[in-house]
């Protein structure tokens, strides 16, 4: 696999507060587009999780760098029974299932590239550079249905779809769960 554009950088926590304005108008940016359409709600609740995130176990970020700034960016943390969305999950699974995609788990929380860079192997740089230190058998992540490139490189690398048709709330569109079995898990 080739590189992509421009450079990786593994983020700490506080770089990640000091960055939170710039990851702000990119996920706004990547993320009010279609299929996703978010609302500005969402992005006010991306601005207020960002501290809970980079305290999270585990937490890690990667920013990908290109003409002096920040144009894309991907978080993860270690997913525990205390993240909001975890017995949501949970409750879709059976317990086999439990055990086998939450007992020992990462989240990929977001990855998000600005649209006039997209395409051009900057989300799956960020998505190899976050998993190289992940430890976890397993991760997961949420995404849209029609979101046909982050599918792409989801499936790329070996996701998989766990769960069909879940709503995060009611007024909330349907996303998939997808898993990942990590290498040597």
């Amino acid at each position: 696999m080739t590189a992509p554009p421009g450079r990786l950088v593994v983020a700490s926590p506080d770089d990640v507060i000091a960055h939170s304005d710039e990851l702000v108008e990119i996920y706004a940016e990547a993320f009010s587009q279609p299929p996703w359409s978010e609302e500005p709600s969402r992005v006010d609740m991306f601005r207020r999780h960002i501290p809970a995130y980079s305290r999270r176990k585990g937490f890690a970020a990667v920013f990908a760098e290109g003409d002096g700034q920040i144009v894309g960016f991907a978080l993860g943390a270690r997913l525990t029974s205390a993240a909001w969305w975890w017995k949501d999950v949970a409750s879709r699974l059976t317990g086999s299932q439990v055990e086998t995609w939450l007992a020992d788990c990462y989240e990929l929380i977001e990855i998000a590239v600005l649209p006039q860079v997209q395409g051009k192997g900057i989300g799956g740089g960020l998505h190899d550079r976050l998993f190289e230190d992940v430890t976890t058998k397993t991760a997961l992540l949420s995404t849209h249905p029609k979101a046909d490139r982050a599918l792409s490189l989801y499936r790329s690398r070996g996701w998989k779809v766990l769960i069909e048709d879940f709503l995060y709330s009611p007024v909330a569109s349907s996303r998939l769960i997808m898993g990942f079995e990590l290498p040597g898990s």
